[in-house]
């Protein structure tokens, strides 16, 4: 036998008893390779909508952030006015001090001021927050217990304006119940008057007029709420693909008797979509 050949089997056998080390070690010069590169990660693709506009619109979210602002300083601003109005009222009530002359007329035209601006302030306060605080976390998707709106829909800053709109129709169903409470304890106040030498007869048009007027805001509420609700679906369906391709789909169906008719669901469901093509 050859001397190169006889050594062959022992040359094999070392070269397998080696070939783990071999391998790390070139794992390592490879790892040490790219520890030194200076190219960092791929830079994440910039966020769009169906519509390829970039989600969010920075001026839409700009928008919702600035009425969720607006709205709390509106909502702080109408809240202290009515609570510092019960304080002064109720001050000016024992005699502590009187404002201007200390007639009657003149208190109960301060404090209804006071009152009635407050009452303002809470009630664009509140819807304009709503609608902001919504918005953005629907804009940023940090909405959570509530389902996201598509982001070609939510890019567009007329659905937003509907919304407030419903927001502020909510806000009058609301404040309607409220008036119509007050209503029923005004109502205890001046039967309880009854008899006394403070009962006024004019004190029943003040309890009409929170009768009145809650049924009035609760009514004028709801509509506003339905025709908002009917603008922002009309919106949605108009610029969302996946809407428009729903809408599409039932007419590609083919005019004529439809036998799916004549059999009980679920099964009928199938024979009609058989007989669509």
């Amino acid at each position: 036998m050859i001397p190169a050949v006889r050594w062959l089997p022992t040359l094999l056998v070392v070269l397998l008893a080696l070939r783990p080390a071999l391998v790390l070690a070139a794992d390592g010069e490879a790892s040490d390779t790219d520890e030194g590169s200076t190219e960092g990660p791929p830079a994440p693709a910039p966020r769009v909508d169906a519509l390829g506009r970039p989600f969010p619109d920075p001026t839409v979210l700009r928008r919702s952030q600035g009425w969720t602002g607006g709205g709390i300083a509106l909502t702080a601003a109408g809240g202290a006015l009515l609570v510092g109005g019960l304080f002064v009222g109720s001050s000016v009530a024992r005699g502590e001090f009187t404002i201007g002359d200390g007639e009657r007329d003149a208190n109960g035209a301060f404090f209804g001021s006071v009152f009635g601006t407050g009452a303002v302030l809470l009630a664009a306060g509140v819807p304009l927050a709503s609608a902001g605080t919504f918005s953005t976390k629907q804009l940023k998707r940090t909405i959570k217990g509530a389902e996201k709106v598509p982001r070609v829909v939510a890019n567009e800053p007329l659905y937003w304006d509907f919304y407030l709109r419903r927001q502020i129709g909510q806000g009058m169903t609301v404040s309607g119940g409220g008036a119509i409470l007050m209503g029923v304890v005004a109502t205890a106040g001046v039967v309880a008057l009854i008899g006394t030498e403070y009962y006024e007869p004019e004190y029943w048009a003040a309890v009409a007029g929170a009768y009145g007027g809650g049924a009035a805001l609760i009514v004028l509420g709801v509509l506003l709420q339905k025709d908002a609700d009917e603008r922002m679906e009309g919106l949605r369906k108009r610029v969302d693909p996946y809407e428009q391709q729903a809408l599409v789909a039932p007419r590609l169906r083919r005019p004529g008797f439809d036998p799916s008719l004549l059999i009980p669901r679920p099964a009928g469901l199938g024979v009609g979509w058989g007989f669509s093509f």
